[in-house]
């Protein structure tokens, strides 16, 4: 009994599945794939966190890098399924909007990423279209974000317990009222579903196909015999079972038959015999289609097309008038169940064939909403630009989209087709010649303004300002806004009609921003100053909800590129993240668990750490430990980084002004701080900060977005961090080992600081990501900060810069009690620090004059070994 395709089956699995050219999910043993994983997960976990402490040779970092990248390449799904292994903190979402979706669904736009996914520049259309989400479309979209967060904690027992029963909710479990009626058992194909899968537990019977790719061999799942075969066969029971009794053999025999039929759902090939010349007419009509279901079911898939075909045609039978659709079906089947990545093309175009004539055929009109279904699963394959075009305008109908669900998600598989075709032109390789990108464009308004917002260029910003001179639609004054440039022609028309979009327009957010981002690039920072200081960013949006906070961000970031002093550079330097997401997610989804991170807490996004870290001298720095506008984690963290700066680079003004600060907010700093400023000459401060550094692995010269707390467990700032997250090397702060990205045993170093890259959102406000010393700044000021930012590299690595120092004072003042730790700990630094080509020598060093001027003492003898990188 095939029945129909079931909806969430129809065409492709839900959001959060693996998708091949078939459609189908990539789901091979996941269970036994989520042992692997975890195994594997441990094992890595493992390597990293002892590995690093226990090479002591070069070849034996270089055999460890090897393993731990051949592991990494030929296991990249593994290695992105055991994280989270670091946390990325997002400010600004360029993927999707902020969560929950359903207040950007509900109006609240905020400013309009041309970077979002295809579904969200979909909803964004639609209001600005003046046409937003109904509740029951949210629904079928995302569900209050559940599908959209489907992958989170999807290995946990208790995750698939709740969605199990969300879904089953409402819903009969036919196979089970089949056994129930027959007294039969499914043993033999038993209900099952993929794990971490988000196929419905009740949707029926699944079965595996292997797919021969040019990597190896892996298993599809797919629903083989749905919830509606078994209610179908519970329907015939009940007529059977009226018409003849229920102990009669007619019946017996039928449900035997059937069970034979179910036999094939999860594998086999058994076919119920045929009946004998004598047998009723009906029960040899439901023969006949048991049998046909039979080869369907065992992937006979020609037999049971010439089976419903023959049955289309004995109009007695009770199953003639579904049998054209289901050779429709036998054919899709064969077309889609082949060993191989690419479906049957020529088996669609059969399959494309006998829907038409069902559709154009009046007795079948029970069947036109399944063939119509069936035909998107076609014309998806077959016709891929025809069908987005198709599934576009379906999705902005005035009366609605009734399959928007199954709809949005071909729309969201098929969009980036014609997207890389128009980015990256090249002959088509879909079989389907029809229709250029241009075409498609010219057919959708929707799918026009999608594909000129990936566009770049004059031509992009010439097409955008002309759709919008012709529609007045808000949808493409954001769009000719957002690619215009200062050298774009009409910019001061386009900036006027900006100016009249009301604050209540569900555009506001997207027109004021991009607007004042051109007016900055066209050098007008004055007047956007201005209008940045009387827009409250903060307010009330017109749905009534408070403004996403990437929308806040974006406008924190603007002001602080304005910024006229300090204060208000500090003003607009913390930022509280968007979301945090990890390494596991790709900075696409929120992290499964929290890393410890309290998500209401200010941090620093690129922008600013880049302008604190180089363009402000450390006694503008340490200005802003006092300042009332950054919040008290940001004030601690600079605090500590501003002293470890001073003290190091030999301002002890700096230093000492800092240090009541610094010892009320890191109370363990307090006896180097007294030391520091105790000490006589600038030699014996400089050693005290050296040996404060060495004591403390977690001081930095340097702020970040990121604390060690943050990366692997919180890490106090005396203790060592087995991720090397310790000091800072030639990289800043973090600790990168350049061989990783060089030739595996032909270590390389980075020559110039990565510092740090302004990420893809803030590059709207920075073009090539290069930001720039704040304009209040001093000539001698920023000299200042050069200078001292070189002085800086030249203490980089830190391992290399302590020992070196400690060596030193260690030849100078030999009776000093301090030196035997200081030595150790240096040596320890080259152990667990960054490291380059000086660092075994330096580490060999610091150990020769330890033991051979100190063999008594206990640090000499906690210190057994120097390292070499």
């Amino acid at each position: 009994m095939p029945g129909e395709i079931p909806d969430h089956a129809r065409i492709h699995p839900p959001k959060s599945h693996i998708f091949n050219a078939n459609g189908w999910t990539k789901a091979a043993s996941e269970r036994t794939m989520a042992k692997i994983r975890l195994k594997y997960c441990l094992l890595l976990r493992t390597i990293v966190s002892r590995g690093w402490r226990n090479m002591k040779t070069r070849a034996k970092l270089a055999l460890f890098a090897a393993a731990i990248l051949a592991v990494a390449l030929f296991h990249s799904r593994l290695t992105r399924a055991c994280g989270p292994f670091f946390p990325q903190i997002i400010f600004i979402n360029t993927v999707h909007p902020d969560l929950p979706v359903g207040e950007f669904a509900a109006g609240n736009l905020g400013i309009i990423q041309p970077t979002y996914g295809t579904i969200y520049l979909y909803v964004a259309y639609r209001n600005l279209a003046g046409r937003p989400l109904s509740p029951d479309e949210q629904t079928a979209l995302w569900d209050n974000d559940q599908r959209l967060l489907a992958g989170q904690g999807m290995w946990s027992g208790d995750f698939l317990q709740k969605q199990q029963d969300e879904e089953t909710k409402g819903n009969t479990n036919w196979a089970q009222k089949w056994g129930s009626a027959t007294g039969q058992s499914l043993e033999s194909a038993r209900l099952s579903y993929g794990y971490g899968s988000n196929y419905q537990p009740w949707a029926g019977i699944y079965s595996n196909l292997a797919i021969h790719a040019s990597w190896g061999v892996y298993y599809n799942q797919y629903l083989n015999c749905p919830q509606d075969a078994f209610r179908s066969a519970v329907s015939t029971l009940r007529r059977l079972t009226q018409q003849f009794g229920g102990d009669s053999p007619v019946v017996k025999d039928w449900i035997q038959a059937q069970q034979t039929v179910f036999g094939n759902c999860s594998g086999g090939n058994a076919i119920p015999a045929p009946l004998p010349p004598g047998a009723p007419a009906v029960a040899q009509a439901d023969r006949n289609y048991q049998i046909a279901a039979a080869h369907f079911y065992s992937g006979g898939y020609d037999l049971a097309a010439t089976d419903f075909r023959a049955i289309s045609q004995d109009t007695s039978s009770p199953w003639s008038i579904i049998a054209p659709y289901l050779v429709a079906r036998s054919l899709v089947r064969k077309a889609t169940m082949v060993e191989k990545e690419e479906p049957d093309l020529a088996a669609l175009a059969q399959a494309e064939a006998q829907v038409d004539s069902i559709l154009s055929d009046p007795r079948y009109a029970k069947y036109y909403a399944a063939a119509e279904r069936l035909r998107g699963f076609i014309e998806f394959r077959l016709h891929p630009r025809q069908r987005l075009i198709e599934l576009a305008n379906n999705m902005t109908k005035v009366s609605g989209d009734p399959n928007l669900a199954q709809d949005a998600i071909d729309f969201k598989l098929l969009f980036p087709r014609v997207e890389i075709s128009v980015l990256h032109p090249e002959p088509a390789k879909d079989g389907d010649h029809s229709m250029t990108p241009g075409e498609v464009q010219a057919k959708s308004d929707l799918l026009d303004w999608m594909i000129t917002l990936q566009l770049g260029g004059p031509e992009a910003y010439t097409h955008s300002f002309e759709k919008w001179k012709r529609t007045n639609s808000l949808a493409w004054l954001v769009a000719a806004l957002m690619k215009a440039t200062p050298e774009s022609p009409y910019g001061s028309e386009l900036l006027a009609a900006a100016g009249k979009v009301p604050t209540s327009s569900v555009s506001f957010d997207s027109v004021t921003f991009y607007s004042l981002r051109l007016m900055l690039l066209q050098g007008k920072g004055a007047e956007v100053r201005s209008r940045l200081a009387r827009l409250d960013i903060n307010g009330r949006r017109p749905s009534g909800l408070s403004p996403p906070r990437s929308v806040v961000n974006q406008y924190l970031a603007m002001r602080f590129e304005l910024a006229r002093n300090l204060d208000e550079l500090f003003a607009s330097a913390g930022r509280v993240p968007a979301m945090v997401s990890d390494t596991s997610e790709g900075g696409d989804m929120p992290a499964a668990g929290s890393w410890g991170i309290d998500p209401s807490e200010a941090r620093l996004d690129d922008d600013a750490v880049m302008v604190f870290n180089r363009f402000l001298p450390v006694a503008l720095l340490a200005r802003a430990v006092h300042n009332p506008k950054l919040a008290e984690n940001l004030r601690r963290e600079i605090a500590v980084a501003a002293w470890t700066r001073a003290a190091l680079l030999g301002d002890s003004a700096v230093a000492r002004s800092l240090g009541p600060a610094v010892e009320n907010l890191v109370p363990q700093l307090s006896a180097s701080v007294r030391s520091y400023d105790s000490a006589k000459t600038p030699a014996e401060r400089r050693f005290a900060a050296v040996l404060a550094a060495l004591r403390f692995p977690g001081l930095r010269p340097f702020v970040e977005t990121y604390g060690r707390a943050d990366w692997n467990g919180a890490t106090p700032i005396d203790q060592i961090n087995n991720y090397r997250m310790n000091w800072w090397g030639t990289e800043g702060p973090q600790c990168t080992p350049a061989f990783l990205y060089s030739h595996i045993g032909q270590p390389g170093y980075s020559t110039m600081p990565h510092w740090p890259q302004v990420g893809q959102a803030l590059q709207t406000l920075y073009p090539g990501g290069k930001v720039k010393p704040p304009a209040f700044l001093t000539a001698k000021e920023q000299a200042e900060a050069a200078r001292e930012w070189q002085r800086l590299l030249d203490m980089s690595p830190a391992p290399d810069y302590l020992a070196a120092e400690a060596i030193a004072w260690g030849r100078a003042h030999p009776s000093d009690p301090r030196v035997p730790e200081a030595l150790a700990l240096a040596v320890k630094a080259t152990r667990f620090g960054c490291t380059d080509p000086k660092t075994g020598e330096r580490s060999k060093a610091a150990f020769d004059l330890l033991h051979s001027r100190y063999p008594n003492s206990s640090w000499t003898a906690q210190t057994k070994y120097w390292f070499k990188m």
